[in-house]
């Protein structure tokens, strides 16, 4: 997988391959392929570690990011009398897309508004941004007859009690918390599954851990 060479070789702090794979600012917990060495004379090449790529039809984000899901789902299943909504799998199957290829939108995007706008020292602020992006997100996909009564704001404020009365918390789960600690200051701006993908999974009960990121922008 070839990176964008102009913007890679005239970074100054890649100017050695090795720095590269311990540098915890580029290279933190094996997030990126390895480097296993480049064209250091005219910058023409660089070689990586393999890894195993997805396609529009293999976007697994079920069994990656299991929590993550998992919280989605809950939180839907929480609101759905209150929003009328059908049963889970007609709600994340629409236009003939698979829950992983609707989950992997929202993941790209909830990556990229993470990265870009959260301010990681303020933890009370992250957990309010993340539980604001999951129900915005399910109000965007519903096609609730509340939506047409309600602003988004008191529709909102409607979710939070209904999620309070019936005890579910939004909290940002380990697997999605694990990539964006290790993505802060890097920019994920063509956020596609050909610029994702994964290692084989050695630890089955964090799969997380072996999803890496292809390419991005520097």
């Amino acid at each position: 997988m070839l990176f964008r060479s102009n913007s890679y070789f005239n970074n100054p702090r890649n100017a050695r391959h090795d720095t590269i794979n311990t540098d915890v600012q580029y290279y933190n917990a094996n997030i990126f392929p390895k480097l296993y060495g480049y064209d250091k004379k005219d910058g023409q090449w660089i070689i990586f570690e393999k890894v195993n790529t997805f396609d529009h039809d293999n976007l697994p984000i079920t069994k990656f990011f299991p929590l993550f899901a998992q919280q989605i789902f809950d939180v839907f299943e929480a609101i759905r009398d209150l929003l009328q909504w059908p049963d889970l799998n007609t709600f994340f199957t629409r236009n003939s897309r698979t829950i992983d290829q609707e989950l992997f939108f929202f993941f790209t995007d909830l990556l990229k508004y993470f990265l870009y706008q959260t301010n990681f020292d303020n933890t009370v602020l992250v957990k309010q941004k993340f539980k604001n992006q999951i129900i915005d997100y399910l109000m965007l996909m519903s096609q609730s007859p509340l939506l047409f009564r309600y602003s988004k704001e008191e529709l909102r404020a409607m979710i939070e009690q209904e999620l309070k009365k019936k005890g579910i918390e939004i909290n940002l789960t380990a697997d999605i918390s694990y990539l964006i600690k290790r993505l802060v200051n890097v920019s994920i701006w063509d956020a596609h599954e050909g610029n994702f993908g994964y290692r084989d999974i050695k630890n089955p009960s964090k799969p997380w851990e072996s999803f890496v990121v292809i390419d991005y922008a520097m």
